[in-house]
């Protein structure tokens, strides 16, 4: 693989068949894949023959409403012209999402992100702010387009990983607490 610097990088991105998408697409929960992917960060890595990306140093990703920041990142496969998963590592790495009405922001040391269906697998020190409710645990998964927020009964290497959470009360429309 070879290094590129950050001057080189925009000229990268644009020439670099991964990254290439469709222009003019709005971004619907059904349509999020056809969104363009871009990519900014200090230094690029590519082997086109493998599919693959390596990023390093202030790496942001974004793909319409959601946006990645990270210290590293890699963008692997491809189905048409872009990635089929960004895994993305921070200390810690930060997600946001501003679809609709509603705001989530993610903290995690890891994310692994399918391009294909919107699927979001984050893991280590997972904190999930969804619009004022807080959720924690060491593996949360979220789908941005449909806002549904979940966890499993296992997580790394089979041992339980419990949630907490913190619901904020909200009050009826009109009705003040």
């Amino acid at each position: 693989m070879r290094g590129i610097t950050a001057h080189s990088l925009a000229a990268f991105v644009l020439l670099s068949p991964v990254f290439i998408g469709s222009t003019g697409a709005t971004e619907t929960a059904g349509k999020r894949n056809l969104v363009p992917i871009s990519v900014s960060a200090n230094k690029v890595s590519y082997n086109q023959k493998q599919q693959l990306a390596v990023y390093t140093g202030q790496v942001r990703i974004t793909q319409g409403t959601i946006r990645f920041q990270a210290d590293r990142a890699r963008t692997r496969g491809s189905n048409g012209p872009r990635p089929q998963r960004i895994l993305a590592w921070g200390a810690p790495l930060t997600v946001s999402d501003k679809s609709g009405e509603k705001s989530v922001h993610i903290e995690a040391s890891e994310a692994d992100y399918n391009t294909d269906s919107s699927m979001l697998v984050l893991t280590g020190r997972v904190r999930i702010n969804y619009d004022g409710d807080v959720f924690e645990s060491e593996r949360l998964f979220y789908h941005p387009p449909s806002g549904r927020l979940w966890s499993s009964e296992q997580g790394n290497a089979g041992k339980s990983t419990p949630v907490t959470a913190i619901i904020k009360r909200k009050s009826a429309p009109g009705n003040t607490p």
